[in-house]
């Protein structure tokens, strides 16, 4: 009954979705809008399905670079928000470059990566994991802090270490905001490779824009977007099930 009522809500934006395809589709030939420029749906759907575009290989790619660079970040994020979580020492000697890494535009600096570490996909992985980083060490430092004082001081009061505290209290408290800080990052992921791609790439979702915008191909551009949408969204919704398998009290939450 849940999962009705949760998949009932999604109703109305399934059938707004469709009246924005069948307006768009609708009123292209009215207001004589020249395909070249904004190619129709239909035409669009044909060139997802094209077999002369090698898609598959292509999203692989642009998969393969988005994913490698989030989990990097998920893990040294994960695991440098634990160190400055427990270290006064480290917060304060390490924190000023983690933010200094967020306000610095990654994309200006993605030309300087692809010279020292040449035209592959080590430089898109390098600036995926950098825009993935951010988020991670923030919000899991910020949930590790929210735990209760006073459950802390009553695991010491029954003799508990720094880690026992660290494993009962502080990272089942800090789930939620690791589960939001990797929402974040997933989509962040594909953007991050995708304006990698744009600077300079040899294949990918990225790859196949960029040579549309230069032919003047909008709709193998639509076509590509398209693609790059449904990866987001794909990465998006592992997310979800991993929560929703992590946190079966917060599923219980709102079945109630």
């Amino acid at each position: 009954m849940w999962r009705n009522r949760s998949l009932a809500g999604y109703v109305p934006a399934a059938v707004l979705f469709v009246v924005l395809i069948a307006a768009w589709q609708a009123l292209l030939p009215l207001l004589r809008i020249p395909e070249i420029l904004v190619p129709s749906p239909s035409r669009i759907a044909a060139v997802l399905v094209s077999p002369e575009i090698h898609w598959s290989y292509h999203i692989g790619v642009t998969a393969f670079e988005a994913l490698v660079g989030f989990l990097c970040a998920v893990v040294l994020g994960i695991g440098l928000a634990v160190a400055v979580v427990m270290s006064r020492w480290l917060e304060r000697l390490l924190m000023p470059y983690i933010l200094l890494a967020q306000i610095v535009p990654k994309m200006a600096f993605a030309p300087i990566f692809f010279l020292l570490l040449g035209y592959n996909l080590a430089p898109t992985i390098v600036i995926t994991f950098l825009v993935c980083f951010f988020p991670m060490v923030i919000d899991t430092a910020t949930g590790l802090a929210s735990v209760d004082p006073n459950m802390r001081d009553l695991l010491r009061s029954l003799q508990a270490s720094r880690w026992d505290i660290l494993r009962k209290a502080e990272l089942p408290a800090s789930l939620p905001y690791i589960f939001s800080g990797l929402k974040v990052s997933s989509t962040l992921a594909v953007v991050g490779a995708i304006v990698a791609e744009f600077v300079s790439a040899r294949a990918g979702l990225g790859f196949l824009i960029l040579n549309a915008q230069l032919t003047f191909n909008s709709t193998l551009a639509f076509a590509a977007a398209t693609h790059l949408v449904l990866l987001g969204a794909a990465f998006y919704a592992v997310i979800v099930v991993v929560e929703r398998l992590s946190m079966p009290w917060a599923r219980g939450r709102a079945r109630g």
